[in-house]
């Protein structure tokens, strides 16, 4: 009986989730992601299991990834692991002869790479949705060591991946993913002869400052609520489009780590002014009964564009109420196993389309059975493009509301919130 490829199967599918779950996808300087080269992907690890799945389907390298050494478990559970191209690793935590195990991981590692695949390794060690990046552990430098030590060949490059989201439990929301400059294992091959633990740890902080150069990244606790502040106002500023959902400029990505720099070089004093100042405007939002998204916009109100949606409000009601089981019961699922966001975001993804997939088989199946094998089929189609539908319904209306409600704000109000929301974006852009 012929191996099933889980890694395949569920590729194509997922592509299309994330894609329907993000607003938007940014995928700046994908070129760096070759295929045919033999290469270590190193991205941080904020969300558990969308991390590995967004570089797997939004990109084209055919990849291997670790996971933990102690879910693969004998039967079952280790041949989906195999199936879906994971290579178990082990912490000390999880296994008193860590070491040994490894040995045996880095060696696979070094086979797949010889074979001409990619291998993908999170260097933290472990997930966190702060928006910051951990120091690294020294794994992937053994990788690429073992695999020239192995195969006496240097022709693995290590390419840094940084991941920024701006809130990956929710629905709608932006990641961008980042490749830079990739380091050259050969360029490090003469130091390491002389010096093998210098070089390897030479390597983890050259890879650290590349990504480091290219995330969002808050040093402090104390401020990750006002970067998060001030990107939902930059945000709300920036011209998102519907279309494509996968793109590449890195212009947002700049205005996002510009708050984020700014805020991390910012005097205690300057915060706290800073602080007083969004404070302040967003009680004059609340005393004008307006909200910032309608400050942020500056198009004027387009009557023809109500009446357009209001006509079409039926057909993206009939989406939501025809595609909202499956997804409320894989939120619900996600809410109920998860207590940490970091996994919930995963598993949130993961039921839904699981859940969404047997939904909409069965509605297929019962209307071939009941009625005729074309009703099926219009149903496997007309499902989907129902609930796209309402997600466009629901962006455009949410747009109209605000530039509706821009009207009742009387003009020195607006011009004094505008004053106020420039101000403090210059504040972030110092």
């Amino acid at each position: 009986m012929p191996k099933i490829d889980l890694y395949s199967i569920f590729k194509p599918p997922l592509r299309i989730v994330l894609r329907i779950y993000f607003k938007k996808i940014y995928l700046i300087n994908s070129h760096r992601a070759p295929i045919g080269k033999k290469t270590i992907y190193a991205l941080n690890h904020p969300t558990s299991f969308v991390d590995p799945i967004l570089l797997v389907t939004q990109t084209k390298p055919f990849l291997y990834f670790l996971i933990r050494g102690d879910v693969f478990k004998k039967g079952l559970a280790e041949k989906a692991l195999n199936s879906i191209h994971g290579i178990p690793v082990f912490r000390k935590t999880d296994a008193p002869n860590s070491s040994d195990k490894n040995r045996a991981t880095f060696d696979k590692v070094a086979d797949k790479l010889h074979e001409g695949a990619s291998v993908m390794v999170m260097p933290e060690g472990s997930t966190n949705k702060l928006r910051r990046l951990r120091p690294f552990k020294k794994g992937f430098a053994h990788m690429a060591f073992n695999y020239y030590k192995k195969y006496n060949m240097d022709d693995v490059q290590i390419v840094p991946v940084s991941l920024s989201y701006s809130d990956p439990t929710r629905f709608r929301s932006v990641v961008h993913i980042h490749f830079a400059e990739p380091l050259l294992l050969k360029d490090y091959i003469a130091d390491y002869e002389k010096e093998p633990m210098d070089t390897i740890n030479r390597m983890k902080d050259d890879l650290y400052k590349a990504m480091r150069s290219d995330i969002v990244h808050i040093e402090k606790d104390e401020n990750l609520d006002l970067v998060d502040r001030g990107i939902k106002m930059v945000h709300r500023s920036y011209p998102f489009t519907l279309l494509p959902v996968k793109d590449t400029p890195r212009e947002l990505l700049d205005l996002e780590m510009q708050v984020s720099e700014t805020v991390n070089n910012m005097e205690s004093d300057k915060r706290d002014e800073l602080i007083g100042l969004m404070d302040s405007y967003e009680k004059d939002l609340k005393k004008y009964n307006t909200a910032d998204k309608v400050i942020a916009r500056d198009s004027s109100f387009n009557p023809l564009q109500l009446i357009f949606n209001l006509l079409l409000a039926p057909l993206g009601l009939l989406g939501y109420i025809a595609n909202f089981l499956p997804l409320v019961a894989g939120n619900s699922l996600a809410n109920k196993m998860m207590k940490r966001d970091e996994f919930r975001c995963s598993v949130k993804i993961g039921a839904a389309m699981i859940f969404y997939m047997l939904y909409c088989l069965i509605i297929t199946l019962v209307l071939s059975l009941v009625f005729s094998f074309k009703w099926g089929i219009v149903a496997l189609v007309g499902l989907p493009a129902l609930g796209m539908l309402f997600i466009y319904f629901r962006g455009a209306w949410k747009r109209n509301i605000a530039s509706f409600k821009a009207l009742f704000v009387a003009k020195e109000a607006k011009s004094e919130l505008k004053k106020k929301r420039s101000e403090i974006l210059a504040h972030f852009a110092s």
